[in-house]
């Protein structure tokens, strides 16, 4: 039930804001497949729960370790108004710090490398257990999101033959394959036309835009960025 008054409406927003911060940084962060409605709902809350119990847990130990400083979530229960008549400053301040502690932890939760301890600690548990373990992630995501010392590229083959490799810059995220899904590759680019075995250097071309309803394979090499030039050498060497 959505609450109808303002205040309602404020805490509503306040307990399942947390939840939505999380489920929307890993869409941003992540190609991953959509979901119902009823299932991304559901994420929200859970991971709104979970976000403010952990920071209630914090909150807690500081209260425990300052008495004196923090408010007495006991004493506003008890005496309601009259508590609240004198501390509703440290109240509000506490609260406004609780909730900001919430949505930090769902942003660095919500970490791709924080997920991936998630993933590894899910593989450990399921693995023990014998039950199969599901990345929702799309191929593109788990082999082009690597790490800052790393770099792709990719070797493209279209659907009339020909062939097109370069470095990738950015891809888009969505996993559903369709007419608006492309990989964008810098220079050095080499391009090979259908029926030849010439491969050319596209001298002067910056950025080259590559549609997914074009590919008909993608071979895909995780190069670290220190060599990179040494890549380069040879794929100018072989144009």
């Amino acid at each position: 039930m959505i609450p109808s008054t303002l205040t309602g409406v404020l805490a509503f927003l306040l307990i399942l804001g947390p939840g939505y911060v999380f489920v929307r940084r890993i869409e941003l962060l992540e190609a991953l497949y959509r979901v119902s409605p009823f299932r991304e709902t559901i994420s929200i809350v859970f991971a709104s729960l979970s976000c403010n119990l952990a920071a209630l847990l914090l909150f807690g130990i500081v209260r425990i370790a300052f008495p004196t400083v923090t408010p007495d979530i006991g004493a506003l229960v008890r005496q309601g108004q009259s508590y609240w008549a004198t501390e509703y400053g440290r109240v509000i301040a506490y609260g406004l710090v609780f909730y900001g502690v919430a949505f930090v932890i769902a942003f660095v939760a919500s970490h791709p490398k924080v997920r991936g301890a998630d993933l590894w600690s899910k593989k450990y548990i399921r693995g023990i257990v014998g039950a199969p373990v599901l990345d929702s992630r799309s191929a593109w995501s788990r082999l082009f999101e690597v790490a800052d010392d790393t770099i792709v590229r990719v070797a493209c083959e279209l659907d009339d033959g020909s062939w097109v490799d370069g470095w990738v810059y950015d891809w888009n995220a969505q996993p559903e394959e369709d007419s608006d899904r492309s990989i964008v590759v810098h220079a050095p680019v080499r391009a090979r036309a259908s029926g030849t075995d010439a491969t050319i250097h596209l001298v002067g071309v910056g950025y080259t835009v590559i549609s997914q309803s074009r590919i008909v394979r993608l071979d895909v090499t995780q190069v670290d960025a220190q060599n990179r030039a040494q890549f380069n050498v040879v794929y100018e060497a072989s144009s």
